[in-house]
């Protein structure tokens, strides 16, 4: 049977999410909002998440992750912030 590549998402109680690759960049911006670590994983089959039920899991305390065998193969660096806009204001002179 066939590995496949997925992403984890670790909190910091050390429970875990996995997710498809293809929504790399939106579980990026959630692992960055809420402080997550990410990691690719290697497997043969692992039960992912949407982002919908990402959310879901994230929120719900109860929420059991997989116990599937997986391979941790590296980290994931959070994206970089991007720089925020600065907003140029010119002060007009009272008459």
């Amino acid at each position: 049977m066939n590995e496949y590549i997925f992403i984890m998402l670790q909190d910091s109680t050390g429970r875990k999410y996995f997710c498809n690759e293809k929504y790399l960049e939106a579980i990026s911006q959630f692992a960055k909002n809420f402080n997550l670590q990410m990691f690719y994983v290697k497997s043969k089959k692992i039960k992912t998440l949407t982002m919908n039920g990402l959310a879901k899991a994230f929120c719900n305390q109860n929420y059991i992750d997989s116990t599937e065998e997986y391979e941790v193969l590296s980290a994931i660096k959070p994206p970089a912030k991007r720089p925020e806009l600065s907003v140029r204001t010119k002060k007009i002179k009272s008459v």
